[in-house]
């Protein structure tokens, strides 16, 4: 609330609120969105170089993927102790090659010295008619997710145990140090979806978020969220679950869908291998409910990440 003003911008389409900001430059509509990974804080110290420069990417490729918006552009601002220049050489590798695979250009940014924190600025291009937002769900769409929640939060909050399970260890692993951001399906979702965020603070909280800026309420039913079957290992107790599914880093997309747009969207999404998966309904009530295991569930005061506390 304290970065919002009422001075009118009148090239902005949508502002302060939402995956990314929208604005009008010309003929073209362009998403611009801004994410900060802080060693200590987003990543362990001594992180691996390249996966570092994967995710600082991919994390704002996600971002612009809740939007329906095709990455173009890229800033990069990195503060570092001193100059390692194997170091750099690693992290530009993993940060280029994700970057040509989504033809994202890097047209500058800045450097300086001190903690290790890296800031990467996106910008991507919409169509005319089409922006994925947080505010348009309706009573009655369906909530769905892509892909599969938890694995990183599995490999923080529940290593010992899912290493005795060596390829799920290593897939999760994998989907924490260098997550795949689903541009392509969001490029799909802007012609279809009402609402959509990128779950990067975990599950619920960012579903409240779509509830809070739609006015409207929800159930969810947790047994339907696609997860990895080892869960159940990790995960035994229900107060174990919740604690998995509000650790956040998923990078998946949430999403409202009409009835209607089912068959259409599965249909489209069949080219790219992306499972995506009904998890409950959007209702009037302005409240969120979940169940398991076919009982109401009480809800933690935390639904998820918070940068502050």
């Amino acid at each position: 609330r304290y970065f919002r003003r009422s001075k009118d911008c009148p090239d902005l389409d949508l502002g302060i609120g939402d995956d990314a900001a929208v604005i009008r430059s010309g003929n073209e509509r362009l998403a611009i969105t801004t994410d900060t990974l802080v060693e200590g804080v987003h990543f362990e110290v001594g992180s691996d170089a390249h996966c570092l420069g994967h995710k600082a990417l991919a994390v704002n490729l996600s971002d612009l993927a809740a939007m329906g918006a095709e990455p173009r552009w890229a800033l990069l601002a990195l503060t570092m102790p001193s100059v390692d220049t194997n170091w750099l050489a690693a992290f530009c590798d993993g940060f280029f090659r994700l970057a040509d695979y989504h033809k994202v250009d890097l047209i500058g940014g800045d450097t300086t010295r001190g903690a290790l924190t890296i800031t990467v600025q996106l910008i991507g291009t919409l169509a005319e008619d089409r922006a994925l937002c947080r505010h348009n769900a309706q009573v009655g769409d369906g909530i769905y997710v892509t892909g599969r929640i938890a694995d990183s939060a599995l490999v923080a909050l529940f290593a010992d145990t899912l290493k005795a399970y060596k390829q799920s260890y290593e897939q999760c692993t994998a989907r924490l140090m260098r997550p795949t951001a689903r541009v392509a399906e969001g490029i799909i979702l802007a012609r279809y979806a009402t609402a959509a965020i990128d779950i990067s603070d975990g599950i619920l909280k960012d579903l409240s978020r779509i509830l809070s800026a739609s006015d409207v309420g929800a159930e969810i039913e947790i047994d339907d969220i696609p997860t990895i079957p080892e869960i159940k290992q990790c995960c035994p107790t229900l107060e174990l679950l919740l604690k998995a599914l509000i650790y956040g880093e998923d990078y998946e997309l949430l999403f409202t869908l009409k009835d209607e747009y089912i068959a259409v969207v599965k249909q489209a999404y069949a080219a790219s291998a992306t499972p995506f998966t009904r998890i409950g309904t959007i209702d009037e009530t302005r409240v969120l409910k979940c169940r398991w295991q076919s009982k109401p569930v009480v809800l933690p005061e935390r639904l998820g990440y918070d940068h502050f506390t």
